[in-house]
């Protein structure tokens, strides 16, 4: 990669704050000219605070990325389980094997995935019906429809995400409810199972 950058909330360190990383050799321009902060390239003072949280942040991170991702995978898996097993009608969407460990992302067929967020949103369940960086936006995920799945899969699909704070039981919780959920919701629903 010549260009990557890191926000640090993605990993529990403060909102505000991140890192762009240049491979050796790239040339940037700077995109406003008075000061010589970070070699030139940006103006402004640097947010120490902001950074010295993120340095933290990012050591946490190593020091339990190993038990951590084996909990979200543990987590993930257990939860797309339980959903092919207790709820008819529905599609694991992505890779089963190359994916994020804190990642499934689920079509309920005959649903319709804002329905459903809302339902899940009113007994204490935050899920999404897109990626994190288009939240609020409505329609199918561009994702998914670039991933080839038709417009009516992916308006069904439900993006359920764990972190570092999620445990087993809320699984169970969530298992719970879902299943009733999507039932009702297919009752009410215009969108047809194939």
């Amino acid at each position: 990669a010549d260009l990557m950058s890191i926000s640090a909330h993605k990993i529990y360190g403060p909102k505000g704050i991140g890192a762009l990383i240049i491979r050796r050799g790239v040339r940037l321009s700077p995109r406003f000219i008075g000061g010589s902060q970070e070699r030139g390239l940006r103006t402004g003072t640097e947010n120490a605070p902001g950074i010295v949280g993120f340095g933290k942040a990012a050591e946490i991170c190593g020091a339990v990325l190993d038990k951590e991702m084996r909990d979200l995978r543990a987590m993930r898996d257990a939860l797309g389980e339980r959903i092919l097993n207790e709820i008819p009608d529905v599609k694991m969407n992505g890779s089963r094997d190359r994916r994020s460990p804190g990642l499934l992302n689920v079509s309920f067929l005959g649903c319709e995935g804002e329905a459903l967020l809302i339902a899940l949103d009113r007994r204490g369940f935050c899920v999404s019906t897109g990626s994190a960086c288009s939240a609020g936006a409505v329609g199918a995920s561009h994702v998914l429809l670039a991933l080839g799945m038709n417009v009516m899969d992916a308006q069904a699909a439900i993006r359920f995400s764990f972190g570092r704070f999620n445990r087993l039981d809320d699984v169970n919780a969530l298992m719970n409810v879902l299943p009733a959920i999507v039932a009702k919701q297919r009752e009410t629903s215009t969108m047809m199972v194939r």
